[in-house]
This record gives C-alpha cells, sequence and structure tokens, in this order.
C-alpha cells in the first residue's frame, strides 16, 4: 500500500456526505419538478442539468419541510 493512498482514505473517514437517496418515486419527483422547470423556462435546450440539478433541491427542500411539518405534535 502506498502512503498517499492511505491518508487520502483517513481524509474521507472523516467527511461528512448527505445520505444518498435511492428511491423511484423521488427520482421521479425530480424528474416531474424539472419538467416543470423546462416547461417555466420557455423549454429551452440545452439546460437540462441545470434545471434536474434545481429540481433536485426544490424536491429536497419540500422533503424536508415535511419531515419538519411532521414532527411537529398535534395541537388540541
Amino acid at each position: 500500500m502506498k502512503k498517499g493512498t492511505k491518508k487520502k482514505e483517513e481524509t474521507f473517514k472523516g467527511e461528512q456526505t448527505a445520505p444518498m437517496v435511492n428511491d423511484q418515486a423521488f427520482h421521479q419527483a425530480i424528474a416531474e419538478k424539472a419538467h416543470e422547470l423546462y416547461e417555466k423556462g420557455g423549454q429551452r435546450h440545452g439546460h437540462d442539468l441545470e434545471d434536474w440539478l434545481e429540481a433536485e433541491q426544490l424536491v429536497l427542500s419540500e422533503k424536508k419541510g415535511e419531515k419538519k411539518l411532521s414532527s411537529v405534535p398535534p395541537t388540541k
């Protein structure tokens, strides 16, 4: 094992990453939101990645909002 490789592995162990979401419904929600952005943006070609990434952020923020709302106890 090379010395450089070991240092690289140690660096990655300490970093925190977002949990990977592998969910078909999540993927579908992003696809639908990206298509909405595409249509709202005048159906401009060549911006599919930008639309996808923006849609992903919007869907993730919506999911975070749902989690916050669901953790609040119901009022009487």
